[in-house]
């Protein structure tokens, strides 16, 4: 028998690609040395190791999403350290809540519902008109690992989500 692995690339959503490999088994049967390639027989049969979890399933979903942004935004509401980001937001934090909400799920491997919104904005282009330096990077950031943390988000998933918030914050920085 002969064993062949193949790549293939998914798009899951507009944010992430996920790979797989799938295992191709072919067995050529002969029936006898003196009959050639016609009797040979070719049996093909695919077999996907388990798909990976995504961030969003790793940790909880929809439900856990939601509580990591209410967290977020109370803290960012009360910590005098985040003072300054607070001040760039409306007085109800509750559209940002649900904006936040949807977008995460997606970025996450999640539902992407902040795509499906009819007046969603590119997110980099909704930061452009206030502010961010290094300081606003720092304040998110310890808001997000907060909410996080005290949410009970595994501490592995927590790191390597780190790096990733990290990458955008940084994105959204222009000053």
């Amino acid at each position: 028998m002969r064993y062949q692995t193949l790549r293939v690339c998914h798009r899951r959503n507009p944010n992430l690609r996920w790979i797989k490999s799938a295992t191709v088994r072919r067995s050529i049967h002969s029936a006898s040395r003196n009959h050639g390639p016609r009797s040979m027989q070719t049996t093909e049969t695919t077999t996907e190791p388990p798909r990976e979890k995504t961030p969003y399933e790793l940790m909880g979903g929809a439900a856990k999403v939601r509580e990591i942004v209410d967290r977020f935004y109370d803290i960012m509401d009360t910590d005098p350290a985040a003072a300054p980001i607070r001040a760039m937001h409306a007085r109800d934090l509750g559209p940002m809540r649900e904006r936040l909400t949807a977008f995460l799920s997606g970025w996450l491997g999640g539902p992407p519902l902040y795509f499906q919104l009819p007046d969603r904005t590119c997110v980099v282009s909704a930061h452009r008109p206030f502010p961010i330096g290094e300081a606003e990077r720092d304040q998110w950031m310890m808001c997000i690992r907060r909410a996080m943390e005290e949410s009970g988000v595994d501490k592995d998933l927590r790191e390597l989500l780190d790096k990733a918030f990290l990458r955008m914050c940084e994105a959204f920085r222009n000053r």
